[in-house]
């Protein structure tokens, strides 16, 4: 099936890798690597309405470039 992610960035110039080692921690903050960028995701839904509250909570929150992201 398709899973949603809301994804909060993507750079060339910020890897966090480092910061991401906890998994336990961190397990719905992702980092992806693709094309040169490094690409930050939160959250794993299996409906769109679901992910569309986090971005727009996160939007309110100050992230105005949050937006979803589907996974098969």
């Amino acid at each position: 099936g398709i899973i949603f992610k809301v994804q909060i960035g993507a750079r060339r110039d910020l890897d966090l890798k480092d910061v991401l080692i906890d998994e336990v921690h961190h397990e719905n903050l992702e980092q992806e690597t693709e094309d040169g960028l490094y690409k930050y995701t939160i959250g794993h839904f299996r409906n769109y309405w679901e992910a569309d509250k986090l971005k727009k909570g996160l939007r309110t929150m100050g992230i105005q470039l949050a937006w979803i992201v589907p996974y098969k």
